[in-house]
Parts: C-alpha cells; sequence; structure tokens
C-alpha cells in the first residue's frame, strides 16, 4: 500500500471513528451526568464514584480524540524525529522531557517516521500516566544501517 493510499485510510477511519463512537460516548457521558446531578445528597458515596467515572470517562474521550487527530494527518510535520518527539510530550504538559540524539539525523521514509513517533511517543506518555514519573529520556542514535530508540526514566 503506497504513502497516499494509507494516509486516506488513516483520515477515513479516523472520521469513522470520530463520527460514531466518539460522539457516542460523549453523549453517554451527557446522560450520566444528568443522572449524578439527579442524585439526593443522602448517596453521597454513590454520587462520588459516579462523577469518578464520568471524570474516567471524559479522559478516555480526550485519548480518543487524540487518537484520531494522529489519524487524520501525518503525525509529523517535521522529519526529524527529536523534535517531533519534544514538542508531542511538551503539547502534552509532561512534567521533563529529554531527547538526545546520537549520530547524524537523516530523514525516514514517512510511513517508518509515523511508526517509529508513535511507538517511541508511548513509552513516555504511558511512564508520565501510569508511574507517575516526573521525567523520562529517549535517546535516538543513527547509524549507517540502522535507527534505534530507546526511552528511560
Amino acid at each position: 500500500m503506497c504513502f497516499e493510499e494509507r494516509d486516506s485510510e488513516r483520515t477515513r477511519i479516523a472520521r469513522d471513528l470520530h463520527d460514531t463512537l466518539l460522539q457516542s460516548f460523549h453523549g453517554l457521558l451527557l446522560r450520566f451526568q444528568a443522572v449524578s446531578n439527579l442524585l439526593p445528597a443522602c448517596t453521597q458515596e454513590a454520587k462520588e464514584r459516579l462523577e469518578d467515572a464520568i471524570d474516567q470517562a471524559a479522559q478516555a474521550i480526550t485519548e480518543g480524540r487524540d487518537a484520531v487527530q494522529g489519524l487524520r494527518a501525518s503525525t509529523t510535520e517535521t522529519n526529524d524525529l527529536a523534535v517531533a518527539l519534544k514538542a508531542h510530550q511538551t503539547n502534552q504538559n509532561s512534567p521533563e522531557f529529554a531527547v538526545e540524539v546520537q549520530g547524524a539525523p537523516r530523514d525516514l521514509h514517512p510511513i517508518l517516521r509515523d511508526e517509529v513517533y508513535r511507538i517511541a511517543g508511548e513509552a513516555p506518555r504511558n511512564a508520565f500516566r501510569h508511574a507517575q514519573a516526573r521525567r523520562t529520556e529517549a535517546e535516538i542514535h543513527y547509524d549507517e544501517h540502522q535507527l534505534q530508540v530507546r526511552n528511560s526514566r
């Protein structure tokens, strides 16, 4: 599959996800919020649990929208993997994210670049979200025959 076909398919999938799944979840979230507002104060624990579930659902919708946005267009506006990773993590309000580059950076095929970007970007997101990391690092190593990306916290 050529790059244009792949990009077109990603755009179609993103549109379908946004128009169906995410909009449906958003509608459900509004209904849950309406029910929460109807609960009497005497069931405070139940109301708090429902509000926690609503907060988690809202976070899931936000993450889904971010994923859909990533499908709609090429993941990076630059072919510089280090710049793209740093910019994305900064947009995610991460506590601290550093990128070290070894070797001479070179242009990557857009499909390869997008896949490496997604994989390399997932590790710090998970470290910040699930391990409450305060700092993560990515190391990108270019050599004549290979590209290595390593994340650590």
